[in-house]
């Protein structure tokens, strides 16, 4: 089955090895050959979304404005509130939060 788009991951358990680094320059560099990039920040760190919109704006996030949305049943997770634009034309970002710290970790009757 073809699709209109192309699907990239970048996933370790391991810290510290490279992948907010290459995800941020990765998407740069495909926004810049003119290619529409979203990426989804779903690290609780929130590193690559504070590379995109800065700390103070990452830690005063509403977090039903992030990725926390699609985890949180008590969200709204529409497109509109939580894929941002960057200052990179043609390059959106679904920011992470800190509260994604606690999907995490496995808890259905919590999250359930």
């Amino acid at each position: 089955m073809s699709h209109p788009f192309k699907v990239i991951v970048s996933s370790n358990r391991k810290g510290g090895i490279g992948k907010t680094s290459l995800v941020f320059h990765a998407a740069g560099e495909m926004a810049r050959r003119k290619e529409r990039v979203l990426v989804i920040d779903c690290d609780p760190q929130a590193s690559l979304s504070q590379s995109f919109f800065g700390s103070r704006t990452i830690e005063e996030l509403d977090p039903a404005r992030s990725v926390v949305a699609l985890f949180d049943d008590r969200m709204n997770p529409a497109p509109e509130r939580i894929v941002h634009a960057t200052n990179i034309p043609g390059l959106f970002a679904v920011p992470a939060t800190e509260p994604l710290t606690s999907f995490n970790h496995p808890d259905p009757a919590r999250h359930g």
